[in-house]
C-alpha cells in the first residue's frame, strides 16, 4: 500500500545464469496503470551483461501512484530484452501497487468548545484523534503558532498528560489513535480562541502532512451571591421579648458563571432566638427557597423566625457558602435587634 501522491521504491536484480553475454538488453514498461506509475530510476544494467560467472546487475523501479486516485489496484508488466547469443529472448515480472489515501488525522472525541468559564478556574479536556488514512503517519509534532491564548497543555506541555500521548506516538498506524490534553485557564473576562497544530509525514512526496483542533472559550466572572433589598429589615428594632416575627431575605447571583454547593447556617451569640423557619434548616419555608445552584442573574430565598427570650439586643449572622465556579466562596447577613421586655402591671 503506497499513499497516492507517494513513492516506493523497489530494487529488482538481474542475473545471467547462461555462458554467453547478453547483449542488446532493453527495458520495457506495458500495461494498464498509465504512463509515469511504474517508472525505472537508476541501477547498474546497461545494454551487455557478462555470461558464464553469474555476473549480475540491478533495476531499480519506483512506483508512482498518481494523487487523487486512490483507492486503486496499479497492473503492469516490466520486461526486459536481450539477445541470449543465438536469438532474441526476453523475460518479464508483474507489477502490483496499491494506492490508498494519504495518512490523515480525524478528530474522534473530544469537545472544543469550553463554554464561560469564570476567570482563575481550569477546565481540563482530552482529546482523541485517529490515523484515518490508509499509510502510516510518521513524524508527528508539534505545528505552529503553538497554543496560547490561556489554553496550555497539562503537565510538562505538548502533547499533555493523558493516556496514549501523541508526542509518544510519533508514529501511528492506521486506525491507531492518541491524545492531547488542554487545559483553559482565563485570566479576563473575554473570548479566547487557539489551536492545537501538529505536522506530520502522511506518506506522500510532500510529507506535508497538518492538522488542526479550534479550541473556543470565553472567560467570565465567578459566581458572585449577594444579599440584595434588605433595606433594614436584618435590624429587628423595636421587638419585643417572646414575640416573633418571620422575614425574607433575597439572595441573588451577580456574577457571571453559575453558583453551585449552596448551603447555609446561622452562627452568632444568640442561643437559638435566630433560627431558620421550617423544618429548621437552610433555607427555611421562604417561597422561591434557595437551592444547591443559582443561575447567573437569578434570586432565592431564605427565611428567619426570630423569637427573643429578654430584653438586650441578641444578634447572629447568615453565612452563605458556595463555589464560584473558580472555587469556594462565601456572603453574609448580620442580623441584628433590640429587644424590650413585655408589659408588666403591677
Amino acid at each position: 500500500d503506497v499513499a497516492e501522491g507517494g513513492l516506493s521504491t523497489q530494487v529488482f536484480t538481474v542475473t545471467n545464469t547462461g555462458e554467453s553475454e547478453a547483449t542488446a538488453v532493453n527495458f520495457a514498461i506495458t500495461g494498464t496503470a498509465g504512463a509515469g506509475v511504474y517508472v525505472r530510476n537508476g541501477g547498474t544494467c546497461g545494454a551487455n551483461l557478462a555470461g558464464g560467472v553469474l555476473a549480475t546487475c540491478t533495476i531499480v523501479l519506483e512506483y508512482r501512484p498518481p494523487a487523487a486516485s486512490a483507492p486503486v489496484v496499479h497492473n503492469d508488466d516490466y520486461t526486459l530484452s536481450y539477445n541470449n547469443g543465438a536469438v532474441p529472448n526476453s523475460i518479464s515480472r508483474s507489477l502490483q501497487g496499491n494506492s490508498v489515501a494519504p495518512a490523515a488525522l480525524t478528530l474522534v472525541s473530544g469537545i472544543t468548545a469550553y463554554g464561560d468559564r469564570p476567570t482563575g478556574s481550569t477546565l481540563t479536556r482530552v482529546f482523541t484523534v485517529e490515523n484515518t488514512g490508509g499509510v502510516p503517519l510518521t513524524s508527528l509534532i508539534e505545528g505552529a503558532p503553538i497554543l496560547g491564548s490561556d489554553f496550555d497543555y497539562s503537565g510538562a506541555g505538548y502533547p499533555g498528560s493523558a493516556a496514549m500521548p501523541c508526542a509518544v506516538a510519533t508514529s501511528l498506524a492506521v486506525n491507531a489513535q492518541c491524545t492531547f490534553e488542554v487545559t483553559y485557564t482565563p485570566v479576563l473576562q473575554a473570548a479566547h480562541t487557539s489551536d492545537i497544530n501538529v505536522t506530520f509525514d502522511d506518506g506522500t512526496i510532500a510529507a506535508s502532512g497538518t492538522f488542526a483542533i479550534s479550541l473556543t472559550g470565553t472567560g467570565v466572572a465567578p459566581a458572585d451571591l449577594n444579599f440584595v433589598n434588605i433595606g433594614g429589615t436584618n435590624d429587628f428594632n423595636p421587638q419585643t421579648e417572646t414575640v416573633t416575627a418571620v422575614r425574607s431575605y433575597e439572595i441573588r447571583n451577580d456574577g457571571g458563571f453559575e453558583a453551585t454547593g449552596i448551603a447555609g447556617s446561622l452562627v452568632g451569640t444568640s442561643g437559638g432566638q435566630f433560627v431558620f423557619t421550617a423544618p429548621g434548616t437552610f433555607p427555611g419555608a421562604a417561597a422561591s427557597p434557595c437551592g444547591a445552584s443559582l443561575a447567573v442573574g437569578a434570586s432565592c430565598f431564605t427565611e428567619i423566625s426570630f423569637t427573643p427570650t429578654a430584653p438586650g439586643n441578641p444578634t447572629d449572622q447568615i453565612d452563605i457558602t458556595f463555589n464560584n465556579g473558580a472555587g469556594p466562596a462565601t456572603d453574609n447577613l448580620v442580623l441584628t435587634s433590640t429587644v424590650t421586655g413585655v408589659a408588666d402591671l403591677t
